[in-house]
C-alpha cells in the first residue's frame, strides 16, 4: 500500500472542529471535490458501521465508504468499499487534535492500493503527488469552511449556505 499525509494546524478550537468530522454524511460541506453525499448516519453523528455513497463534481465518478473505527474527539477511520476511482483498497484517518485553547491540529491520512495488477506499486507511486494535493485541499477547505460557515463547491469555492 501506498501511504500520503497532510497535516495543518488551524486557529479553530478543537470543540468546533470534532462535529464537523464526527458528521460523516456532511463532508459534502467542505470537501472541494465532493457535489453531494447520501449516508446512513443521522446528520451530526458517526457511529460504526454508517456508511455514505459520496458523488464528485465530475458526474460520473464516486465513493463509497464505511466507518470502521472511531476514537471519540480524536480521529475517524473509513473504509473504501466500492467506487470508480483507480483504487482496490483505500484506508483514510482523519484526526483532529487539539494544540491549545484555539488551535487544532487537522491530519489526513489514506493508505491506498492503486488497481494494475502486478504494476500496482509503481501506479501507486505515480498517483501519490495527486493524493497529497487532495488531502491538503481538503484540510484548507476545511479550515474554511469553519473560519466563514460557508459551504465549500467546487474547486474550493466559497457557497453562501
Amino acid at each position: 500500500m501506498t501511504t500520503a499525509q497532510r497535516t495543518r494546524t488551524i486557529a479553530v478550537p478543537h470543540g468546533r472542529v470534532w462535529p464537523l468530522i464526527e458528521d460523516f454524511g456532511g463532508v459534502y460541506r467542505f470537501n472541494p471535490f465532493i457535489k453531494s453525499t447520501t449516508a446512513t448516519s443521522t446528520p451530526g453523528t458517526c457511529s460504526l458501521g454508517d456508511t455514505r455513497r459520496c458523488e464528485f463534481y465530475s458526474g460520473s465518478s464516486y465513493v463509497e465508504e464505511e466507518l470502521t473505527h472511531i476514537d471519540p474527539g480524536k480521529s475517524i477511520t473509513i473504509k473504501l468499499t466500492a467506487g470508480s476511482m483507480p483504487l482496490t483498497e483505500a484506508i483514510a484517518i482523519i484526526e483532529a487534535i487539539p494544540v491549545g485553547e484555539n488551535q487544532t491540529r487537522l491530519r489526513m491520512n489514506m493508505n491506498f492500493k492503486a488497481k494494475g495488477g502486478p504494476l500496482s506499486p509503481i501506479v501507486g507511486l505515480l498517483m501519490k503527488p495527486m493524493m497529497l494535493f487532495m488531502l491538503g485541499k481538503m484540510l484548507k477547505s476545511m479550515e474554511q469552511h469553519l473560519e466563514t460557515g460557508k459551504l465549500i463547491g467546487k474547486n474550493g469555492k466559497l457557497i453562501t449556505a
